[in-house]
């Protein structure tokens, strides 16, 4: 019997088996089925071994042969549905993956989303901070608001008070005002006569001014000649101030030959002569210097102690004989001043005498200066005063300006406009 490979493998091992072993077909598979599919192997092993080991007929091993085939076709049968189970088992799995995997995509989508509501709530609760703040800040307003609506009110109940009363005085100022009237018609008569006399008095005021503006354009021009008089003049006294240098050495030398305070009567006609070939300088005013405690008279009423012929600390009188011989320091505005040299003067002056305390060079700087040095002196502190250093440089910055000028002078240069008016102008 031929069976077709293309034919299923159980329905012909069914239709071999059914020819081979007839009948004897159901007892084997009633054996077969009692057999969990689990010992079918056993089974079939114990078959082979029973046709191998014995000598059977050949019916008989043909039917030991049928049940060893039909013991391999249950088989089988077992395992085509054992792999039917697995593939629906597969296939069930894989459509739990896909499941699995959907709601992976859904979860995702759905976290994402998630994620953006939660930004938006993150935004929405920094929103409400925000808002709350200002809801606060609003409140905290509100309370400084009702706090400074009281104070009002009671300002405004103050003010209606004042009010009330103001308009009660002023309803009796205003009877009063009635009577007044006349004096106002009289008043304003007055006022209309007293405007036709300003007005004569501005055409007055300003013929005035123009003459003033006249006066002070030629006080201006002959204030640019005095200047170049004056540089001409400093020059003079440059070259005065150098020969007057050099009669310095003569006169220190014949200070110190002087006896109990009197030069000697020769060197004074030579001093005076060579004196007389020079301008006269300008003869300061005379000082009164304190005596000190050793120029005092003595109490018993007994003479007075002549100074020693080698005490090196000038007298009064030497200092207003150096005064005479110093040119005079007057600090003036647009002339050019040099503070400098007239302190060196001083100092060249003193240096015969080198016990001269500070208050003899003070006493000498004021007695060869203006009045405007000796109130700038007179101004400073005693420390300053005490310290000759410092105060010869205050002088030196407060008077080496050659544009120094008082209030008085720079208001003279000053003119009117054409549009100016004269309240204005003043």
């Amino acid at each position: 019997m031929s069976v077709s490979s293309e034919d299923h493998p159980a329905e012909n091992l069914e239709f071999l088996l059914t020819e081979i072993l007839g009948d004897g077909k159901s007892t084997i598979d009633a054996k077969i089925r009692e057999s969990p599919p689990q010992e079918l192997g056993d089974l079939v092993a114990d078959c082979v071994t029973a046709a191998v080991s014995k000598k059977l007929k050949d019916k008989e091993l043909v039917k030991q042969l049928g049940f060893v085939i039909s013991a391999f076709s249950a088989q089988l049968k077992y395992e085509q549905d054992r792999v039917k189970t697995l593939e629906r088992e597969r296939d069930a799995q894989l459509e739990a993956i896909e499941e699995r995997e959907a709601r992976c995509a859904n979860l995702t989508v759905q976290y994402d989303e998630t994620r953006e509501e939660n930004g938006l709530l993150q935004m929405r609760v920094t929103y409400l901070e925000e808002a709350e703040d200002q809801v606060n800040q609003l409140i905290t307003e509100n309370k400084e608001l009702e706090k400074s609506k009281v104070l009002l009110g009671d300002k405004i109940r103050v003010l209606e008070h004042d009010f009330d009363t103001t308009t009660r005085e002023l309803d009796a100022q205003l009877h009063e005002s009635n009577d007044g009237k006349k004096l106002l018609l009289e008043a304003e008569g007055a006022i209309k006569a007293s405007k036709a006399k300003t007005k004569l008095l501005s055409r007055e005021l300003d013929a005035e001014r123009e003459r003033v503006n006249d006066l002070l354009q030629q006080v201006a021009d002959g204030k640019v000649a005095t200047a170049k008089v004056q540089r001409q003049l400093n020059l003079t006294r440059r070259e005065l101030l150098d020969a007057r240098r050099e009669l310095g050495h003569a006169l220190s030398s014949l200070s110190m030959s002087e006896a109990d305070g009197d030069p000697d009567s020769d060197g004074e006609d030579a001093t005076r002569q060579v004196l007389r070939t020079t301008d006269p300088p300008v003869r300061p005013r005379r000082l009164r210097r304190p005596r000190d405690a050793s120029a005092d008279p003595p109490i018993d009423g007994g003479p007075t102690p002549a100074r020693p012929p080698n005490s090196n600390r000038p007298s009064n009188r030497d200092l207003d004989k150096i005064a005479r011989n110093i040119p005079r320091f007057e600090p003036k505005f647009d002339e050019p001043q040099n503070a400098r040299a007239f302190l060196r003067d001083i100092d060249f002056y003193l240096k015969s005498y080198p016990m001269a305390n500070v208050e003899d060079k003070i006493y000498l700087i004021k007695a060869t200066s203006s009045r405007l040095v000796n109130d700038f002196i007179e101004r400073q502190l005693p420390q300053i005063r005490n310290d000759y250093t410092t105060l010869c440089r205050l002088m030196v910055d407060e008077f080496s300006d050659a544009l120094h000028q008082t209030g008085f002078d720079y208001a003279h240069t000053i003119k009117q406009g054409k549009n100016e008016s004269p309240q204005q102008y003043y």
